[in-house]
């Protein structure tokens, strides 16, 4: 089974590139959530709408795969995600989680595996009519998907159909203990600022710029707050 996260949205409420901001472990978002699927998925990519996907921000599991769509015309909209995931894949169902689920676990993702009714891989034959093959959580873009939903997810961003809309025949399952609130601002985390303990520790602005830099290098972007 192939894995992929969606981070090529806009992060308009974050402010900064959510795929790029460090997790308390030093590791990108994007990395730290492709690290979860490589438990259960043979390959896993990473969606990104636009070129910033060289090293040093990005580690292996994982490769980086382009939205289907760019340009200044292209439907911004988190369904041509879920269709590039599609695309991309090579295996009969995908399993897809958003960036900003920072808070999912390993078990969380077992749990919608274990729930996924039989008869739900489809070959790569089937032509679908909806989205009634997948199995998702309560939020709707973490799921396990048919790849040949993938035009239907295409057409449905062109429409500016909602998410929920199009998943509307899908089969959702509830995962007990699972945090899966998108971190959409930097307090949603409950994380400290990458660079609060060194304003607890009263550095300069000298030791706070050199720190900015070492992350800059490494790939990683920061919260607006104290960025």
């Amino acid at each position: 089974m192939d894995g992929v996260v969606l981070a090529g949205g806009r992060s308009v409420r974050m402010d900064a590139d959510k795929a790029r901001l460090p997790t308390p472990d030093g590791l990108a978002w994007a990395v730290h959530m492709a690290r979860i699927l490589s438990g259960v998925c043979s390959r896993v990519g990473i969606v990104r709408r636009d070129g910033s996907s060289a090293s040093p921000w990005f580690e292996p599991p994982g490769l980086v795969i382009h939205d289907i769509w760019e340009g200044e015309n292209t439907p911004k909209h988190p369904l041509t995600g879920l269709a590039t995931a599609c695309q991309w894949s090579r295996t009969p169902m995908v399993l897809v989680v958003p960036v900003d689920l920072v808070h999912l676990r390993a078990v969380d993702v077992q749990g919608l595996l274990a729930a996924a009714r039989p008869g739900g891989v489809m070959d790569d034959s089937s032509i679908l009519d909806d989205a009634s093959g997948a199995v998702i959580s309560e939020q709707p873009l973490f799921g396990l998907f048919p790849r040949a939903v993938g035009h239907l997810a295409a057409a449905a961003a062109l429409r500016g159909d909602a998410v929920r809309r199009f998943l509307n025949a899908a089969t959702t399952v509830t995962l007990p203990g699972a945090d899966l609130r998108n971190a959409n601002r930097w307090s949603d985390t409950g994380w400290p600022h990458p660079l609060a303990r060194l304003r607890e520790r009263g550095v300069d602005d000298a030791a706070l710029q050199a720190e900015r830099e070492r992350l800059s290098a490494r790939g990683l972007t920061l919260p607006p707050e104290l960025g």
